[in-house]
């Protein structure tokens, strides 16, 4: 028997469901490397300071070698960003958060090309290399600052997102208020941002203090 005055529209049928759950798996991947973003950061920054006793091209290579890692993370951040947006039909670049990352991805580039210029090839000279180390260091910490607060931003936009679309339903807003979200996500989430806050400001403190910096040898002295 057939309950159809006429054949299904089998286009208009709702697959919401499928959607969303590919698109999640890809904002989680974006998310993981935004994560990822900053520890290897913070590692970069603290490379003169954990390998303070080695030697010198020892350190730099670690510290060239995690700035690349970083960026390796961002691209991957990046383009699961961009499948992500794709997969639910969104339009690029129109919050606050998609400039904040497309800008801190360029000037970390940037960074890292003038960090690599300065003091690994072609090197220029010791002179201008001291006049440069302070805002080189400087700006190194800054963007650390931004990528933490564009990881915190996305963040709070996405968990917003993912509970703030079901008001009312049972895995709606209301489970963050009670802290009964499906699997705990409501308290993952919130240890996740707290995590992120401690490690970047414990990163900051290492990097700040002179006592750990590493001193040049009378060896590197007379090369240099």
């Amino acid at each position: 028997m057939n309950f159809y005055s006429e054949d299904p529209d089998l286009d208009a049928v709702n697959l919401i469901p499928e959607i969303d759950k590919a698109a999640e798996q890809k904002k989680f991947k974006q998310s993981m490397k935004y994560f990822d973003f900053v520890a290897l950061i913070a590692h970069a920054l603290l490379a003169y300071r954990i390998h303070r006793h080695e030697i010198k091209l020892l350190s730099k290579f670690i510290h060239v070698a995690f700035h690349i890692l970083a960026l390796c993370a961002a691209g991957v951040g990046f383009a699961a960003m961009l499948e992500f947006k794709n997969a639910i039909k969104l339009q690029h670049f129109y919050s606050f958060h998609a400039w904040i990352g497309g800008g801190l991805i360029l000037f970390y580039i940037l960074q890292f090309i003038a960090g690599f210029v300065n003091y690994a090839f072609p090197k220029t000279s010791i002179t201008v290399r001291k006049s440069v180390m302070p805002y080189h260091r400087g700006f190194g910490k800054i963007l650390l600052g931004v990528s933490v607060a564009q990881v915190l931003s996305g963040q709070a936009f996405y968990y917003d997102q993912h509970f703030g679309a079901y008001e009312g339903a049972k895995f709606g807003k209301a489970c963050q208020h009670n802290l009964d979200c499906p699997d705990h996500l409501d308290i993952i989430y919130n240890f996740s941002i707290l995590g992120v806050i401690i490690y970047a400001a414990l990163v900051y403190i290492l990097v700040s203090k002179e006592d750990w910096m590493r001193r040049p040898t009378p060896d590197e002295i007379k090369q240099d």
